[in-house]
Parts: structure tokens; sequence; C-alpha cells
């Protein structure tokens, strides 16, 4: 009886923990959400739209609060790649795994993702921020560090560890998570990451190759920017043809916003 009652108790204890060490159900975005980015002003929030992707550390939590209030789920942009010299945690980062800076951008530097027991540790951080304040999900940016100049030697497997371990900590603390851009891991990464947000992706000419997640039901969204007399309205047709939808934003994404009629 002492062994079956030791055996219940172990029983026991595993199951009251079990739930807190395994990925918790989280939100996925379905094909008939829509999507919109909102990181710089003039901002307008008067939109009608299922989705806003705002900023991880500037959103209050009061202001996501009363966009949940009117059905609308907040996406939290997190910079996983690239070290920002203006956030509240840049302190975080040991300063072996900030590279070249990243051009284009100032105050920008690129990670060592390879050093994952450092750099994963700051991430999880960050995602947990998001889901105190109540964003229902991550996008996660600048995952192809791989292709840049960073200052390190960074492969393409170093890079698709990182990236799956990245969908891995949002789903265990509760969110879904998007893939943005890389479309050289859509097959790869399909199953593990819950939609693709990309950016300009008919003028580049590769949203064919988001085809994984479109067959596996999960949306595919394009921000298509205008600048230089672009029309990216002039692909609506071809976007319904292939599942995907598109934003049209300017480049600095604020709450200007067009989209296929």
């Amino acid at each position: 009886m002492r062994r079956l009652f030791a055996a219940l108790l172990i029983l026991m204890t595993a199951l009251s923990v079990a739930p807190s060490a395994l990925a918790q159900p989280h939100w996925r975005p379905s094909m008939q959400d829509s999507f919109d980015w909102q990181y710089n002003q003039p901002f307008d929030f008067r939109r009608l739209t299922s989705t806003i992707n705002l900023d991880a550390f500037d959103a209050d939590p009061a202001f996501l609060e009363s966009l949940r209030a009117r059905g609308v789920r907040p996406i939290c942009y997190v910079n996983v790649g690239a070290w920002e010299d203006w956030r509240p945690d840049k302190h975080t980062f040991p300063k072996s795994i900030i590279g070249k800076a990243y051009v284009g951008w100032e105050g920008e530097r690129w990670l060592d993702i390879r050093q994952m027991k450092t750099v994963l540790p700051i991430m999880r951080a960050r995602f947990r921020l998001c889901r105190e304040k109540g964003f229902f999900a991550i996008e996660v940016d600048n995952i192809d560090n791989f292709q840049q100049d960073t200052g390190f030697k960074i492969t393409r497997a170093h890079q698709l560890r990182y990236n799956r371990a990245l969908a891995q900590e949002a789903h265990r603390v509760g969110l879904a998570i998007a893939m943005k851009n890389a479309p050289e891991f859509a097959a790869e990464l399909a199953d593990i990451y819950d939609w693709v947000i990309a950016e300009d992706c008919f003028k580049w000419k590769w949203c064919g190759m988001m085809t994984p997640f479109i067959l596996r039901g999960k949306p595919v969204v394009t921000i298509e920017y205008p600048e230089n007399g672009r029309k990216p309205l002039s692909h609506c047709e071809e976007a319904r043809r292939l599942g995907i939808q598109i934003v049209v934003k300017r480049r600095r994404l604020d709450g200007w916003s067009r989209r296929c009629p």
C-alpha cells in the first residue's frame, strides 16, 4: 500500500506541474482576419481591423485593453535579430553578441544569434513582457542574420535553429508568432509558425514561396510600400489567386493604409 500511495503521489505531482511545463493554448489568426501596423505618428486607430501590430515597449497596457474591448487583437513587434540602442533593456545584451551596424537603421547592430544561451533569455523576457501587457501574438523581425554582414559566421543551420527556438518560446508563453519575411525558411517553418508577414513580396517576386503556409490554412499578408511611384494594388488579382492579403503602408508604418477593393 505504501508503494501504491507513493506512486499515486508522484503521478499527482507530475500532473500538477505538467501544464506549466507545456506550451499553453494560444490564439492564431485565420485567413479571414485583417491586419494593420502602426509604429509611428500620425496614428489612426479608428479603422476597423481584427488585428494591429504595435511596438512591444511603446504600447501602453491600458490602450491595449481598449483595443481588446473593441475586438481588436494586438500583435507585439519584437526585433529578435538586432540590438537597438534606445530600448530599455539594451544593457542586458553582452558586448560579445553585438556585431556590426545594421546599415540603413541608425542605432541598430546585428546580434550573434549563434549564442542562443545568451540571446534566448533576453528574447524570452521580451515575449513575457508582450504577454503581460496583453498582446495576443508576436511579430519577430530580422530572422535572416545569416544573410547579413553581421560580423559573425552565422550559417543557415544556425538561423533555422534560432528561428525554431523563437517559435517554441512564443508558444510556451501562450502567444502565437508570425514569421517575418525569410521566404527561404517557409517550407521548414510552416508547421511551427502561425502565419506570415511579408514585406514587398510582390515587388521582389517571392510571394509564391509562401505556399507551404497557405496550404496549411495559415494567413500570408504582405505589406507593400508605394514609394517611388509603385502601385501595389495592381497586384490585387494575383494576390487573390494566391490567397495572399495585401496591405499598402508607408514605410514609416504610421496610420495611413490602403487595401484591395
